[in-house]
């Protein structure tokens, strides 16, 4: 019987450092659209996927919530990763109460 292996998380700054993502060449931008990556060998690519508002990278080729791609210089060794994205308005919405006008993101 085969057992799943469990869930790797990085942070995104252990994701860099790790696979090193590159920006796409044609704009700079780090999360590449599809027809950018459509020819590249699946083990460098990421999905970048919303999930309540946060966004993840996941390995592989994904289609469902997929914001975009990343494409990384190091390949992925598993599909059991997931890198939850730095979301700027994190710290914000922890200091926020519930009805609060201060709390519009």
């Amino acid at each position: 019987m085969n057992v799943p292996e469990k869930t790797e998380s990085l942070t995104e700054d252990e994701f860099d450092e790790r696979y090193n993502p590159q920006p796409d060449p044609a704009d700079g931008n780090s999360i590449w659209p599809y027809a950018h990556v459509e020819d590249k060998a699946t083990e460098f690519v990421w999905s970048v996927v919303e999930v309540d508002d946060d966004l993840f990278v996941i390995p592989g080729w994904h289609v469902v919530n997929v914001i975009g791609y990343n494409v990384t210089q190091v390949p992925w060794s598993h599909e059991n990763i997931e890198v939850r994205l730095d979301n700027p308005h994190d710290e914000h919405r922890s200091n926020c109460k519930d009805g609060s006008e201060d709390c519009v993101i």
